[in-house]
């Protein structure tokens, strides 16, 4: 169950980490993913328009760019949200979130 892997796995995370997550977690919410996939995923971090998601079917966690409640670009990352968080935090305090799914 993610809450259950999100949970076990936060017991190990930084402070950065722990800082960051705690300020933009969400209440577990369904994203749908229009393109490839054409069903729904679980959004569990949000800032601004983009978001940490959980693809259940390749069992990882990737980042996307939100629309209408719709993934619209997505890049898949890691197994674990840890990496998944400083990745999506280093893309940010850099100003490139653009970049990270593809866009200009």
């Amino acid at each position: 169950m993610l809450k259950n892997e999100i949970n076990e796995e936060e017991k190990y995370f930084n402070n950065n980490i722990k800082q960051f997550y705690n300020e933009y977690k969400i209440v577990f919410t369904p994203i749908y993913f229009p393109s490839f996939y054409k069903e729904n995923f679980f959004l569990v971090l949000k800032f601004k328009n983009f978001g940490i998601y959980h693809n259940d079917i390749e069992e990882n966690f990737g980042i996307c760019r939100i629309d209408n409640n719709e993934c619209i670009k997505y890049a898949e990352f890691f197994d674990d949200i840890t990496p998944t968080i400083q990745k999506f935090k280093n893309f940010i305090l850099n100003n490139k979130l653009n970049e990270l799914i593809g866009e200009e």
